[in-house]
């Protein structure tokens, strides 16, 4: 979480930078008092994402109906990552990476008991989806070291 907190988001790779965008789209929509799900298929126009759609949809209303917690997302252009959206991010990358057991370690410390199976399912569809297409959230940041090398 802390390799993504205040970070800028154009240093995410671009499934990290989908998903939060993603993520940002259905935070909007909710306090728009608009379509979570029809905003999604509007920010995502491509074809082969639509099937991403329904998951992020369950997922984050499963994240805002049964969390333990408020998580604080910023507006659709906020420049930097929150401390809720690096929670998120980190663990996209957990379940991008196949991390099973942490991921839903992190999942129930984020929702009741109830939602963390449902949550986790929901996230790992939309991560194959997405891998599928060369957008796999696996989180790393694009930033140059002091010598001008990226790492």
């Amino acid at each position: 979480m802390y390799a993504f907190c205040d970070q800028p988001v154009r240093h995410l790779d671009s499934g990290s930078r989908f998903v939060l965008h993603a993520m940002r789209v259905w935070v909007g929509a909710v306090q728009n008092k608009s379509c979570p799900p029809r905003a999604l298929m509007i920010a995502m126009p491509q074809r082969e994402l639509v099937p991403v759609i329904g998951d992020l949809h369950r997922m984050m209303l499963l994240l805002h109906s049964h969390g333990s917690t408020p998580m604080p997302f910023g507006e659709l252009k906020h420049p930097a990552i929150t401390e809720g959206e690096a929670l998120m991010l980190s663990l996209w990358a957990l379940i991008a990476a196949d991390e099973t057991e942490r991921s839903r370690s992190l999942i129930e410390a984020l929702v009741s008991e109830t939602a963390a199976a449902p949550m986790q399912a929901a996230m790992v569809r939309a991560t194959a989806c997405l891998s599928a297409v060369g957008l796999a959230p696996v989180g790393r940041l694009a930033v140059r070291s002091a010598s001008g090398a990226w790492e």
